[in-house]
């Protein structure tokens, strides 16, 4: 018979951006899910969890090219925040972080002899975005005064 000492291990749950938008866009809160696997993982033994929330979501290339175009009829104003990011998917990923982050909070609460770590990767990335230049990233919203230089064609 294997026994397998699930308390000795780290439990590293990344929330991805893809899993969250799809979360956010069925209606299906995919976080309650979680917190019965986490109960399920800690009833067999697992005592160390590292929960990393989601990022920012309007910051994807997916959402910046688009909705960043110089004659983009979405460009209303308060659409896109400071660097360019599209605000909406962006408050509803903080929305879906702030629920993650309160049921980790309650696991806490309930499993004192286990250590639950959430880490705030939304604020990391966004960061990133922010700093891009400085952090030797291209920015998205050059894509449409300089297409070929970034890749693309515009025929």
């Amino acid at each position: 018979m294997l026994i397998i000492n699930l308390w000795k291990s780290i439990y590293i749950f990344i929330i991805d951006l893809t899993t969250c938008a799809n979360s956010i866009f069925s209606g299906k809160y995919l976080y309650k899910n979680y917190h019965i696997t986490w109960q399920k993982l800690y009833s067999h033994g697992a005592r160390k969890f590292w929960i990393h929330n989601t990022g920012p979501i309007g910051c994807l290339p997916v959402f910046r090219p688009i909705h960043n175009a110089i004659n983009s009829l979405t460009q209303v104003a308060g659409y896109l925040d400071q660097n360019g990011c599209v605000n909406h998917p962006n408050n509803l990923a903080r929305e879906f972080n702030k629920r993650l982050k309160d049921i980790v909070a309650k696991l806490r609460e309930q499993f004192h002899d286990a250590s639950f770590t959430y880490v705030d990767m939304f604020s990391a990335k966004y960061e990133l975005f922010s700093n891009a230049n400085k952090s030797g990233m291209i920015l998205f919203v050059d894509i449409e005064s300089e297409p070929m230089k970034h890749g693309y064609s515009s025929d």
